[in-house]
Parts: C-alpha cells; structure tokens; sequence
C-alpha cells in the first residue's frame, strides 16, 4: 500500500462515525499509524514492514470494495505472478486463517487486508505504466508499447533497467483487464501501481466497482 494512493480532498472513506473512530482507536493502541485515506479505505502502517488495509466506503455499504478485493485475490491467486501484492495471513473474527479479516462493528461489516509495505512510483515511472495499461485496454501488444517509448530518453532508459521485468508486468496487466466487465471497471493507472526494494512492480488495485 501507498500514502498517496490515500491523499484526497473529498474523502471517499467512513469518516466521522462511531464505527470509523472505534476502528481508529484499535489500530492506535496496537501501534498502527495512519497513512492516509481515499478509494473506499484506510491505510495504516507499523514498523514490522506490513500495510493493513480497511475497507470502509463513506455511504451505506462495503459490499462493492469488499467484492471487488476478493474477485482481485482470486485473480493472483488463479495466475500467480511477482506483479501482484503479497498478502500477509492473519486471523478472522472466527479464528481462522485467512488473507483477509471480516469483522463487524454494530451494523456493518468491514474487511482488514494484511500486506506488504510497497513504495511509490516516480511521476515518469507512473506516467510509463499509464501508458502500458492504455495500450493493454486498447488491444495492442508489447512490440507496439515499447516501440511508443523510443522517443524519449528516460524512457528508454526505463526499458534498459527493467527489461527482464516487462514481459511479466504486460502479461499480469493483461490478465487483470481480461476480468474487467459492466461490473468491474478498468482503473488500472500509475497511482495503482507501486514498486518493492528490489525494483520489482506490483499491481494493487486494477478496477473499481460503484454497486
């Protein structure tokens, strides 16, 4: 998970509620400290490398983020890649192992995502994988993206640092948008991508689902 991914002028996250306070004050006390919030969640980090993630939607339901998280741990775990998140197990409110936590707060229900601290893109990073996932939403193929990044020097360089890297980053973009559909729209973009120490990119958040 990023901070930026979690910097908005219009909250799109459960703010100023009961629920949202009592969820702040559990991860407060048990050391977590807020990075930020924005696309249907809070982000909050620890010092032991793991990003939890909170799904709670401002509005009247969790019910589309949640969804739309599963259907995404489906696809990574149905084609493994290195380009997807590695998810941390943690325990559910029944005591059982899973990638993800349930839990409910009065009326509603909400989901807590363990994973690993990832580190922002650069603007020129970012700006390169919006280019890719145009091109994968268009149709196009490799050849054709790479050929469109030879104008310009840094991207080449880009190329050069990364090559080994490209073929399974295009494939894991294309798998994530042959599941978009009517439902689940393609939101995959610079800002949803991020990078492990070892240079490695990972893709965090490919589609966004409104109901």
């Amino acid at each position: 998970m990023r901070s930026r991914e979690f910097q908005t002028l219009i909250p799109e996250y459960e703010t100023g509620t009961r629920r949202a306070q009592e969820i702040e004050r559990v991860l407060t006390r048990a050391g977590y400290t807020m990075l930020g919030g924005g696309a249907d969640a809070t982000a909050w980090a620890k010092d032991d490398g793991r990003v939890i993630k909170i799904i709670m939607s401002e509005g009247d339901s969790n019910k589309p983020a949640m969804k739309t998280f599963r259907r995404f741990l489906k696809l990574t775990q149905a084609r493994p890649s290195a380009h997807w998140p590695r998810f941390l197990p943690m325990q559910d409110d029944q005591g059982r192992s899973s990638v993800f936590a349930k839990f409910r707060i009065g009326d509603r229900n909400y989901l807590q995502i363990a994973m690993e601290q990832l580190t922002d893109l650069h603007p020129k990073e970012a700006e390169i994988i919006q280019t890719m996932s145009a091109y994968v939403e268009g149709n196009r193929d490799l050849g054709q993206f790479l050929r469109s990044l030879g104008g310009d020097q840094s991207a080449r360089d880009w190329v050069k640092t990364n090559k080994q890297q490209i073929p399974g980053l295009w494939q894991a973009v294309k798998d994530a948008h042959s599941k978009t559909n009517w439902r689940y729209e393609w939101d995959l973009h610079g800002g949803n991508v991020m990078r492990r120490q070892d240079g490695t990119y990972v893709i965090t958040d490919p589609w966004i689902r409104w109901s």
